[in-house]
């Protein structure tokens, strides 16, 4: 996505389009015989050995591109870095995208604008107030997907859409002009499920489309969910009686030992050794786990969620207020 976020971080998005044009919907190009001649660098030109056909491989700028005789497939490359060369001090706007799928087409002499899209990644860097890990260190859980390590950070795959968060500048390996810049996007494998027809490379600058594709990545975020925290020392109050004293020992467990503890609690209620009237208890007194904390404590996960938000509202080409509820 798509244009310079104007609030008090530094933030951008990108959009990296997987893309595929099949030869039976243009008979009147060979694609082995032209295409190649277009690219800057070639990889590989050989046989496939699955398919005992042709297959060349090659790069036009960032993006790699597959040639056979029955499709050419345009991916592992992003928009962003395609137009500036990279995605960390640049922006991409709805016109870049438009601009940069009418180059390929010119340079590849083929409608890209036309071809179906596979794979959308939608993202941005944001500039936040604490090192990467105290957020990463917060998530736990995306419908029913646990994290998994990634490298520079964490990743959550659900069905169709995958979440990632990672430290952008370990990963670009970059000077580090803003010392804490988390990177959160969104990798939607099958767009066709998401949007409910087939998507376009032309319907990447469609304002409808581009909007859906804001508001699925803030809404991704919040349907994360976070672990407790309680990092207060005890009171008066939390050692006034052993039910209060039991309670505070419980949710300091809880906010230390919490993915252990949720995973134990799901196989206890896999094996029927938890009824479901006492493991929704137990869930219900883990969430109030995390409402006890220090009054001055500032979470911040509230700041990296006001940044996420106001990225999606800045960059909703319509401004549709319902969206952001």
């Amino acid at each position: 996505a798509i244009r310079e976020m104007q609030i008090k971080t530094t933030m951008r998005y990108h959009v990296t389009p997987v893309r595929i044009i099949r030869q039976y919907e243009y008979p009147e190009v060979s694609f082995l015989e032209e295409v190649p001649q277009y690219l800057t660098t070639v990889i590989s030109d050989g046989i496939n050995y699955e398919t005992n056909s042709r297959k060349v491989v090659g790069l036009y700028k960032n993006y790699t591109i597959t040639i056979t005789s029955k499709r050419i497939c345009i991916n592992k490359g992003s928009l962003c870095k395609y137009v500036h060369g990279d995605n960390v001090a640049h922006i991409l706007s709805r016109e870049d995208i438009k601009n940069a799928i009418n180059d390929l087409s010119l340079v590849l002499n083929l409608p890209i604008n036309k071809a179906s899209v596979c794979r959308v990644d939608i993202g941005a860097n944001i500039q936040v107030d604490n090192p990467i890990a105290t957020y990463l260190n917060r998530f736990s859980k995306y419908k029913y997907t646990q994290p998994s390590t990634m490298k520079h950070g964490i990743n959550f795959k659900a069905t169709n859409i995958e979440l990632a968060f990672y430290d952008k500048n370990k990963e670009a390996n970059t000077e580090q002009q803003y010392p804490y810049l988390l990177r959160y996007e969104i990798r939607i494998h099958n767009p066709k499920k998401v949007f409910k027809k087939l998507l376009l490379a032309e319907d990447l600058y469609n304002p409808q489309i581009y909007d859906k594709l804001v508001y699925t990545w803030l809404n991704c975020f919040c349907h994360i969910k976070l672990k407790p925290t309680n990092n207060h020392s005890p009171t008066y109050n939390d050692v006034k009686d052993l039910t209060a004293l039991k309670n505070y020992c419980f949710d300091r467990i809880i906010a230390e030992y919490y993915e252990e503890i949720i995973s134990q609690i799901e196989i206890a209620r896999s094996k029927n050794i938890l009824s479901s009237r006492n493991y929704f208890n137990i869930q219900d007194r883990i969430s109030k786990a995390s409402q006890i904390i220090a009054p001055d404590y500032i979470d911040p996960i509230i700041e990296l969620k006001e940044k996420v938000k106001q990225i999606a509202y800045n960059n909703l080409s319509e401004r549709t207020p319902y969206l952001l509820k």
